[in-house]
């Protein structure tokens, strides 16, 4: 699955918004950006929790269809603020998009 880059930004931005010490579930994430599908955003926050850009916290569940929705942000690490700060801007951002 290839993964869609305005989402991954759109993680990003939310993800920043999380209070500090709280956590949101992957879904909550999801309902601030329902623009894109509930796949999308597992697949982007998967894959950039897989390379440390942010903080998930995993959730028990016996439910092996809702787990994952169920997960939990704690927020980004170093490494996700400096990729946020490359993309936080709109016409830097619209650059880039012509570049993928």
């Amino acid at each position: 699955m290839k993964m869609n880059s305005k989402c991954a930004r759109a993680v990003l931005l939310q993800t920043e918004k999380i209070p500090f010490g709280e956590t949101i579930t992957v879904a909550k994430l999801h309902e601030s950006i329902p623009e894109y599908a509930i796949e999308d955003v597992l697949h982007v926050v998967t894959l950039l929790n897989r390379e440390h850009y942010l903080t998930v916290i995993d959730k028990a569940s016996y439910d092996d269809n809702e787990v994952f929705r169920d997960h939990k942000l704690k927020g980004l690490t170093e490494r996700g603020y400096r990729v946020l700060d490359m993309v936080r801007d709109e016409k830097l951002w619209g650059e880039i998009l012509t570049k993928l």
